[in-house]
């Protein structure tokens, strides 16, 4: 087991959490310098090479907590221990006004308990049965949570708070959700807009942190943190542990990614001219079938769309990453969170009455084209989709509002003119069109759509060995940037990254390479429409 390579190896990871917890490069570079040799010193103590990340972050942590102490500057600022029932007012009791600014700090980091009981004493003057009876507790309650608050204060005094980088370099992060009742979860929308949220999550993701630590690496005031915390608890995303919290979610960081991605590139490219071979072999014998298709250009596509539909999505043995997990409130759901936000493909289907299917694999945040697909053109949009199925199908007379909508379809480069003619707009007068109509995406009948897959089974095997391969050493990566409460779920989550290593990136080297063409923003590649 070659530690020294190892901790060489984490040397970015661990500058990041040095700089989220400090306030300036200098400190950073400081504080890494000691986590280094401290880890250096203990590497004796790591006896297999899987501990190695809890290990890592168990040495930062105390390292750290060291380090802070040695930063720590001695003030003057005594407190009586006595707690008579009634006291002068504190501010009082302070000469100088940075004494007071640092008054002002600790009392921003006391739990909300002490703090209204140090409020009310010390700056309102109220007497100690007052405050008892106003909180609903006992005097000699009270008086504990005074006595407890002035020693966490004195000890306040005597130190140098540094806020971390976070304070003013925020970090971002996304939400989310697959599997069951994600509907009625915290909407990743809303917590898209919460910064605070995002960041108390990053902040406790590989340390356990009370909410002092936590104002101090986001340069928030505990009372600003209490609610958010709360709510954090409530919906699943973070866990508490007598004074501490803990993200309870797995979350693609940023260096697990730039990891992910070296260590997968090698077999983005072999998926890539799997793929690419069986089209300029095949694509021939595909046409044969004999459905409708738009051309050459977009069929490579179409059928590059079905190899991944069938050996990554659709593929039952693929599904033995995914084990049964459930939330908080006991429904079948994934969470997690990702620090680079979202950039991969989605699987998408719309039917009619009769069975019959438009099917999408549509890329977001970053498509293939250096544009978002529109997926969101048929969400809820019934009339469209039976429309586009009635076209496949045949159908050839329309209402009138449904004129409207099929010149819409038009203008959109869904649907076209089958035979003769170039009118791009119905008649005014008679409410139709010149001509029969057709989709501008690939059409399978089911005993076409299953002579396609017959021709395809080879390498969509391959393809499905490939990914499975890629996810493997996804979920090694991350069991290796996830806190050790999380490591059982980073093969499972792994599983998520299917869409972004197996699927979006290799079409990016076909793309790339010139086994697809690029398109325009009226086609529409990765689509087409299933006949049942």
């Amino acid at each position: 087991m070659d530690t020294e390579a190892m901790i060489t190896d984490a040397a970015k990871s661990i500058f990041n959490y040095c700089r989220a917890r400090t306030n300036s490069r200098e400190d950073a570079e400081d504080l890494s310098q000691d986590i280094f040799l401290e880890l250096l010193r203990a590497r004796g103590n790591l006896r297999e090479e899987g501990a190695f990340y809890g290990f890592m972050w168990a040495v930062a942590g105390n390292v750290y907590k060291g380090w802070l102490r040695k930063k720590g500057k001695f003030i003057s600022a005594e407190l009586d221990e006595n707690i008579p029932a009634s006291g002068a007012l504190l501010p009082e009791l302070l000469e100088k006004d940075e004494d007071l600014r640092r008054l002002h700090r600790e009392l921003a980091l006391l739990s909300e308990r002490e703090r209204k009981a140090v409020v009310a004493y010390y700056f309102d003057g109220a007497r100690v049965a007052a405050i008892a009876k106003s909180q609903g507790i006992s005097e000699s309650m009270v008086k504990f949570l005074l006595f407890k608050s002035r020693k966490i204060l004195k000890e306040g005094f005597s130190m140098e708070r540094n806020y971390g980088e976070r304070s003013f370099n925020p970090g971002m992060l996304k939400l989310g959700l697959i599997g069951e009742g994600w509907q009625n979860y915290l909407d990743p929308k809303v917590f898209e807009r919460n910064l605070l949220g995002q960041n108390i999550l990053l902040a406790c993701y590989n340390d356990f942190c009370t909410a002092e630590e936590i104002s101090l690496q986001l340069g928030v005031a505990v009372p600003y943190l209490e609610g958010e915390l709360d709510e954090l608890c409530r919906n699943g995303l973070l866990t508490r542990r007598g004074a501490k919290y803990e993200t309870a979610i797995v979350i693609f960081t940023k260096n697990f990614v730039v990891e992910e991605q070296a260590k997968t590139a090698a077999l983005q490219r072999e998926l890539a001219e799997i793929i690419t071979g069986f089209l300029d072999a095949r694509l021939g014998e595909i046409k044969a079938v004999g459905f409708h298709s738009p051309g050459d250009g977009l069929l490579r596509w179409n059928i590059t769309q079905i190899i991944l539909e069938q050996s990554i999505v659709e593929n039952p043995i693929m599904w033995d990453y995914l084990k049964e997990n459930y939330d908080h409130s006991g429904r079948k759901l994934f969470v997690w969170g990702e620090e680079a936000g979202f950039y991969g493909c989605l699987t998408t289907r719309h039917n009619n009455a009769q069975g019959d299917e438009l099917r999408f694999l549509e890329a977001f945040a970053g498509s293939f084209n250096d544009r978002v697909f529109d997926f969101g053109y048929f969400w809820k949009q019934q009339c469209r989709v039976d429309l586009m199925l009635g076209i496949a199908g045949g159908r050839d007379n329309f209402g009138e509002f449904e004129w409207l909508e099929i010149a819409e379809l038009i203008k959109n480069g869904w649907v076209r003119q089958a035979h003769g003619g170039n009118r791009e707009h119905m008649d005014d007068a008679t409410h139709s069109f010149e001509a029969g109509m057709a989709l501008c995406i690939p059409v399978y009948t089911a005993a076409q759509l299953a002579e396609v897959l017959s021709l395809a089974a080879p390498v969509i095997a391959a393809v499905a060995e490939k990914a499975r391969e890629m996810l493997a050493i996804s979920a090694e990566i991350l069991k290796q940037h996830t806190p050790a409460a999380k490591k059982k779920e980073a093969t499972e989550c792994a599983f998520l990254r299917r869409h972004i290593i197996a699927m979006k990136r290799p079409i990016e080297i076909m793309q790339d390479s010139g086994a697809l063409r690029r398109f325009t923003p009226n086609e529409h590649p990765m689509s087409y429409a299933f006949l049942k």
